[in-house]
């Protein structure tokens, strides 16, 4: 993802105020990533560089060795934005065609028995889906460049072309199959669960 300058320079200092020392895990792996942490969780964190990279890393794993994601980490940078409000010009905004996610009412967080506050994979957080406007119609076309949206079905990253879409009867819904560099990716996908690559 290419920052606008102003969100870089913000990143650039957000970094330089991290403390290792009393900031726990996240800060130590942002000062060594030279990168921020986004958001931070029991398996790792996600963090943002000031070239738009995104880095997932876990926590048993060395801070030298993150991977570095192909897709935008939705949740993670709503959760961002929450917190640090000048990343907000980077989470999509709702369109008029957006409905609230019914998964989490439209909150963006989901309770689990006597755990509230869960993120809501469905939406990535946002609250709000955009369904598709003409169920006879697919949202995105064969060849469209599309990255799939990181959250609780989705948690390996890939950016790639849609090759092929079918109708979904009994869940009256589109579902899309990718290739990247070269090689279909055998799982399915919702158009939720896809973002168009510009």
């Amino acid at each position: 993802m290419k920052l606008p300058a102003t969100i870089a320079d913000r990143v650039i200092e957000a970094i330089a105020s991290l403390d290792p020392a009393t900031g726990g895990p996240a800060d130590r792996y942002g000062v060594a990533q030279r990168a921020f942490p986004l958001l931070a969780d029991v398996g790792g964190c996600c963090l943002l560089r000031p070239d738009g990279e995104f880095l997932q890393i876990a926590w048993d794993t060395s801070e030298d060795s993150p991977t570095v994601l192909g897709t935008i980490p939705l949740a993670a940078l709503v959760v961002g934005a929450e917190r640090f409000p000048w990343l907000r010009e980077l989470v999509p905004v709702r369109s008029p065609q957006a409905i609230d996610c019914q998964t989490c009412a439209g909150t963006g967080k989901i309770r689990r028995g006597e755990v509230s506050g869960i993120l809501c994979g469905d939406c990535s957080v946002l609250g709000w889906v955009v369904p598709d406007s003409d169920p006879s119609r697919p949202r995105f076309e064969i060849g469209q460049t599309v990255t799939v949206v990181l959250n609780e079905r989705n948690r390996t990253p890939h950016t790639g072309t849609i090759r092929a879409f079918m109708w979904h009867h009994q869940l009256q819904r589109w579902h899309y199959f990718l290739d990247e560099d070269g090689k279909a990716i055998s799982k399915r996908y919702a158009a939720e669960d896809l973002f168009p690559v510009a």
